[in-house]
């Protein structure tokens, strides 16, 4: 049997939506599993040589073992080939592919038999970020809530007229730092002006209204810190509002900036910063292919 798993990237924040909205993007990790004499794990795709320095396979096969463990399955060797084409530690969700495969591998390979709200839970656990997970596995722009053991989530419509458009630099930012440097406790005032501007966001999608995106995308809660912690993202973000594009937000916890424009819109390019302009992606895709 041959697994194969097209994981999407994601994008979350959106600006006010801080750890609530998520959207899948058609950029993907593409996992080919099958059985083998000994565990392997190989790498290919545009960004092979950053994932390879990160020791990819010692932390794969070490979340399997472990999840195989805890449910008590026992999986036969393996050898799994990714197709890396989204940059990690960028802001696009990434960790969230691994996530998706190891699922997919525990369900195809090990027998596991999980309905789909366990799969939710599954993945929210393992990746511990339901805003990027929950659209990577059900597709579209979600607004996601998990809270006292319950997780809900709502699909919201993302305009046919306008497009994502991703300014990606080439350096990173540590998800852990960008989660320190937030502040414990926030004024008043600011958790207020947050909530008023995500219920303009969530009605300016509903709506088609420009206007409505542009408002209800500022944010009080974690942009303004998280840009601090590196210049360059700082100048990048400053840059790219220069465009006039309907919105901007710093992608998940950065470095990447993500911007949304009219579909008719030519957007520049900037030297040195790759320019990724994606559709939204209908989620994870799985093929089992048997042998002849």
């Amino acid at each position: 049997m041959r697994l194969i798993v097209h994981a999407p990237a994601t994008t979350s924040n959106l600006g006010s939506g801080f750890d609530t909205l998520g959207m899948a993007l058609d950029m993907w990790n593409i996992y080919e599993v099958e059985e083998s004499e000994r565990n392997e794990f190989i790498v290919d795709g545009r960004y092979k040589e950053e994932l390879e320095s990160e020791e990819p396979d010692l932390f794969f096969f070490k979340r399997v073992e472990n999840l195989s463990e805890s449910f008590g399955i026992t999986l036969p060797k393996i050898k799994v080939f990714v197709r890396v084409e989204i940059p990690p530690k960028r802001g696009l969700g990434s960790s969230a592919t691994v996530a998706l495969a190891v699922m997919e591998i525990l369900e195809k390979f090990g027998g596991l038999n999980l309905r789909e709200d366990e799969k939710i839970r599954f993945l929210v656990d393992l990746e511990g970020h339901p805003d990027n997970v929950v659209p990577a596995f059900l597709g579209g722009l979600m607004i996601v809530s998990c809270e006292n053991d319950k997780i809900m989530y709502h699909r919201i419509p993302f305009p046919k007229k306008w497009k994502m458009v991703f300014f990606i630099p080439n350096f990173k930012i540590s998800t852990e730092m960008a989660r320190k440097i937030l502040p414990n406790s926030y004024r008043r005032e600011a958790v207020v002006s947050q909530m008023r501007r995500l219920g303009f966001l969530i009605s300016g999608f509903y709506e088609e209204n420009e206007e409505l995106v542009r408002f209800g995308m500022e944010d009080f809660i974690h942009q303004k810190y998280r840009l601090k912690l590196e210049k360059r993202m700082l100048d990048l973000f400053n840059h790219v509002r220069k465009f006039n594009p309907i919105s901007s937000f710093v992608s998940g916890s950065g470095s990447t900036i993500a911007t949304i424009f009219p579909k008719n819109v030519t957007v520049p390019e900037i030297p040195g910063v790759e320019k990724v302009e994606t559709g939204i992606s209908d989620g994870v895709k799985v093929e089992v292919k048997q042998r002849q």
